[in-house]
């Protein structure tokens, strides 16, 4: 296997990574290639949906104040930091944490 620096290129290659030792194209097997080829092609097109995803997500949180320091709290996120971040948009509506606590509920 060719080594490359474009990520995405890595996913987009079904036959890469862990995947290539089992899913080697054969003259032997040509129906297992046929059947494998095109659920894996599909896995490698959701992979780089998420990995488009969580790019954008994390652009949006490092440019908000609140989600970073949100995430300066052990075992918070960005996804938590803003989804947060998304429900406590106005915190003078809440009196006080436990209002808050059964918003979230």
């Amino acid at each position: 296997m060719v080594a490359t620096t474009n990520p995405t290129a890595r996913i987009m290659n079904p036959y890469s990574g862990a995947l290539s030792d089992i899913l080697q194209p054969t003259d032997q097997l040509p129906q297992v290639e046929g059947a494998t080829h095109a659920p894996t092609v599909e896995r490698c097109k959701v992979t780089l949906s998420v990995a488009q995803f969580l790019r954008a997500l994390l652009t949006v949180v490092r440019n908000d104040d609140v989600c970073r320091r949100l995430m300066t709290v052990p075992g918070v996120g960005a996804v938590v930091a803003l989804t947060y971040r998304a429900t406590v948009d106005v915190p003078a509506r809440f009196r006080n944490s436990k209002a808050v606590g059964r918003c979230l509920d």
